[in-house]
Parts: C-alpha cells; structure tokens; sequence
C-alpha cells in the first residue's frame, strides 16, 4: 500500500460533529458501533455513539446536554459529499437538507424508563424524486442533567445496548446510578417487542412489559443503582461490570440467524 496516496476522509471534515441545541461541542470519548442500513435496498453504514466526559471536577457538575446519535454514512464511496456538518436544534444539520429524527422519553416511572418509537424515513441518495422530510437517522438527547455517555456501546441484531451513567459524587467513590437501553439500532426508538425479562421468569416474551401510566408497555430501558461499564453480549447474556467488581449477567433476546462465534487460523 502506497502511504503517499492516503487522505482524511470527508475532504478533511468529520463525517458529523455534536454539539448541543445552543451551540455546545459534546465530547465523544467512548468507541461507537456501526452496521449496515437496516433497509437492504440502501448502501451504507450507521454509526452509533454517544456523548460525555467524566475528565475533570467540571464534569460532574455541568448541565451541558449529553446524547445519544445515530448517524448514516451514506457516501463512503464518495466520502466529500458525505460530510453532515454539525447538530442544529430540531435535528437540522449544517450541511445537510436531512435531519436526525429525535426520540424522547415517554414515561420515566421508577426502575424503567420508556422512549419514543417516532416513524424514520431514511434518506434515499438514489432517489432524486423522495420527497418530505427525510432522515439521515436519529438523535435522543439523555433526559437527566447529571447523565452522561460513556460508556462504548453494542449492536446486535439491529439493537443498540447503551449504558448510560448518572455519577454524583467524587470519581473515586463511584457513586451513582446507571441505565441499561436497548434501542431499536435503525431508528433510536423503542422496539416493538419486549427486550428485557422484567417479570423474571427466565425468559422474555409478550409478557415482559411494565405500566406507564394507565397502560402496559415493554421498557426501553431499565435502572441500576450502580455504576455499570460497557455490556459484553455472549449467547442470550450481556455482562456488564459494575463499580463493586461484579459482574451482571442480563438475559436478552436471541439473536436470529447463524452468528459468527470465533474463529481458528490453522497454518
């Protein structure tokens, strides 16, 4: 490979950069995941990640919006049109006719939380007739002031497990709580079906849901009074460390298909 040919992709420009609805830059200090567009039809790639810092005393006290991002790189082959530019408020970008779709909380009750299932319309490059407001993914700004991303985040099968940290304290001390999300990858809203056992029974399935308000619904996400760390998926398991040193197994959905375990060189 000839190194004098190598450039910065997006003619020198970040493929996206956070900042907040007033202008803000958001620090991305965690490793995104990426995945294939969740309609076969499109090339691309989506590339989720989330924002915050925990660098400094400041960190622990700031008010600074924090969130989580999904975003379609959808130029790879063509990487200088493919530069988004920055967040705007509503989900406009700088250099860009598409938006982020938002999602937003929907009910916070105690232990469990549930987000939005807004309808995406992906942004076909092909398509010179599309026309409406279409979507170069999502955006879901973190709801508590003291919330903070990260953590790195894990897909598997077109979901995103995040774990988001809420520390109050001194570093050291790990104080605090955190949430464990799992969202729908392609649209950063809830997914239809129940991802977490909340009844446990060893099992998820239609009966895995939670009331909000005077109806039943599964949960977006659940809430630990601890501080967790980045989720491993093994089999039906994630397992996450927590600030004690334990480690939490969580059973989550199957995944479907034949998945690439490991593998073994043999010279």
């Amino acid at each position: 490979m000839d190194s004098s040919q190598w450039s910065i992709s997006y003619g020198g420009n970040p493929l996206f950069t956070a900042w907040d609805a007033i202008g803000n830059p958001q620090p991305i200090t965690s490793a995104p995941d990426a995945m294939m567009q969740c309609v076969t039809s499109l090339t691309g790639t989506i590339v989720v990640f989330g924002t915050s810092q925990y660098l400094g005393i400041q960190d622990l006290i700031s008010s600074k919006s924090q969130a989580i991002y999904g975003i379609y790189d959808w130029a790879f082959d063509n990487p200088t049109n493919s530069y988004l530019g920055h967040f705007m408020p509503g989900g406009a970008l700088s250099h860009a006719t598409p938006k982020l779709l938002q999602q937003t909380v929907v009910a916070d009750p105690d232990n469990y939380r549930l987000v939005s299932s807004n309808q995406i319309n992906y942004y076909n490059p092909s398509d010179a007739s599309q026309t409406g407001q279409t979507h170069l993914e999502w955006y879901y700004l973190l709801p508590g002031a003291s919330e903070r991303m990260v953590q790195d985040v894990l897909i598997r099968d077109y979901v995103v497990y995040v774990v988001s940290n809420t520390l109050t304290a001194s570093f050291c001390s790990g104080v605090g709580g955190s949430y464990l999300y799992a969202l729908n990858a392609c649209s950063g809203g809830t997914k239809s079906t129940p991802q977490f056992d909340t009844n446990g029974d060893n099992k998820i399935d239609s009966s895995d849901t939670v009331a909000f308000g005077g109806a039943t619904a599964p949960p977006t996400a659940m809430y630990f009074d601890t501080t967790m760390y980045a989720p491993f998926a093994l089999d039906d398991y994630l397992y996450i460390t927590t600030t004690e040193g334990l480690i939490t197994p969580i059973l989550i959905t199957k995944e479907t298909g034949n998945k690439l375990r490991y593998w073994r060189i043999i010279e």
